[in-house]
């Protein structure tokens, strides 16, 4: 029996704060998506004999 009043009390306590932390009135912002990151990169393929190179040019 006390387990079981023990483990209501825990529920309680963490169903309040659920609702204490959930602000249903709180502000809201507009949605202002983040600016596309273009980068320069070129990645070129070079075989030589029996093994594969991957370079990466910067282009300024």
């Amino acid at each position: 029996m006390r387990g079981t009043s023990v483990l209501s009390w825990i529920l309680i306590i963490c169903l309040s704060q659920v609702a204490v932390r959930s602000q249903y009135y709180s502000d809201t912002r507009p949605y202002q998506p983040r600016p596309v990151v273009v980068t320069n990169l070129h990645f070129y393929m070079h075989e030589f004999t029996g093994t594969t190179a991957v370079l990466s040019l910067t282009q300024s």
